[in-house]
């Protein structure tokens, strides 16, 4: 089968989905200055090739990422290596890389496609080039990302779907990013800055030390703190993971068990790009409060105050709200997880039940502050009438 990708992006391209891409074949060979240019397959930008913007933001992290799967012996039939950087919610624009043979490729090179979407989700345009690039069949349906990437990767270790994981919290303000990554493989147990870990640390210290490298001197990744980065190496049954979160600063990494990339970018990517805007919810309400007319400076300020307190209160209800649609799809993620794993082992369930227990507190005692809330902002209405 011909690789078709190149034409699907100038599709997205002419119909304002992407703002530019450019595909070059790989050199079976070492990747010399130039290469991208020489072995350019289609493109659609604005300007040209050798513009600055054009360089800065599509050729150089492309070029880089492609000598990445290099280093990590990204060679082999089955390899796909997957670059995403953007800012925090999922219609933002996000810069995207994927090296790969297309299905059925008789050739020895890879394929580098580089592009910038505008509106799309990195779960849209996954499940649209699937076929295209992994040799993948489309799953039909889209599964609702998990809200918390962490907790889904340790419910997945527990099942066995992850082999190792160590995440830790970033350390700020000029460090050296690979002693920082040794001193915690060293102390896992130990060491402040680690929130979670799992499986054989020397099986992932390879891939964790390539990756923080990396990443931390991507230009593209360095001109904004609130850039997330995800990077995935699909190999032959097996794929490695990189899942840096600019605003959380966390840096995650692991070993996934199996090929499935789709999964992934649902359960993991797709959730660390999530914003509170992303999530489909009712408008909570706003309380109203009706300020008469003013007689003097005393009543004047008495109802600036008891503007602003209710401006506060409105706040402070929005978040509890958002908060508790979020708890409420954790559980009913973690219920469908216990539910589909009948032959789970009993430490399995065991997290899973004690998990749904801690959230369900949570729920209740969020509960209680917003009736505490309301009661309170009717109390502010009924001084304002």
């Amino acid at each position: 089968m011909a690789d078709d990708l190149p034409t699907h992006l100038q599709a997205l391209y002419n119909s304002g989905e992407i703002t530019g891409f450019i595909s070059a074949r790989m050199p079976s060979e070492k990747l010399t200055t130039g290469w991208m240019e020489h072995g350019l397959l289609q493109k659609a930008l604005t300007g040209k090739l050798q513009d600055k913007k054009n360089q800065e933001h599509l050729i150089i992290p492309a070029d880089r990422f492609a000598r990445l799967t290099r280093d990590l012996e990204g060679t082999t039939d089955s390899f796909v290596g997957l670059l995403i950087i953007g800012h925090r919610g999922l219609k933002k624009p996000k810069f995207y890389v994927l090296i790969y043979r297309a299905p059925d490729d008789n050739s020895e090179s890879m394929t580098t496609v580089a592009f910038w979407t505008k509106t799309l989700s990195p779960s849209d345009i996954i499940h649209s080039i699937a076929r295209r690039t992994f040799g993948q069949s489309t799953s039909s349906k889209k599964s609702e990302p998990d809200f918390d990437y962490i907790e889904q990767i340790r419910i997945d270790v527990s099942m066995g779907l992850v082999q190792d994981l160590l995440s830790l919290r970033v350390k700020k303000g000029k460090h050296n990013t690979a002693n920082w990554i040794r001193d915690a493989i060293m102390s896992v147990e130990s060491h402040d800055e680690v929130i979670a870990y799992a499986g054989k640390m020397e099986r992932i210290s390879r891939s964790a030390l390539l990756f923080s490298r990396w990443i931390t001197t991507l230009e593209l990744f360095k001109e904004n703190e609130e850039n997330i980065a995800a990077i995935l190496m699909k190999f032959e049954n097996r794929m490695d993971s990189c899942f840096w979160d600019g605003p959380r600063e966390l840096a995650t990494f692991a070993t996934i068990n199996g090929t499935d990339i789709q999964k992934v970018v649902d359960s993991y990517i797709s959730s660390m790009w999530t914003d509170t805007e992303d999530i489909d919810m009712p408008r909570p309400r706003t309380p109203e409060v009706i300020i008469g007319k003013v007689k003097d400076s005393e009543s004047s300020a008495k109802e600036s105050k008891i503007e602003s307190v209710s401006k506060k209160s409105t706040i402070t209800l929005n978040e509890i709200q958002e908060r508790i649609v979020i708890l409420e799809k954790k559980i009913h993620a973690l219920d469908s997880t216990f539910k589909d794993q009948p032959g789970s082992v009993d430490q399995s369930i065991s997290m899973v039940q004690t998990r749904l227990a801690d959230i369900i507190d949570r729920l209740e005692s969020l509960a209680a502050r917003l009736s505490e809330l309301e009661i309170k902002l009717k109390g502010v209405g009924k001084t304002t009438r």
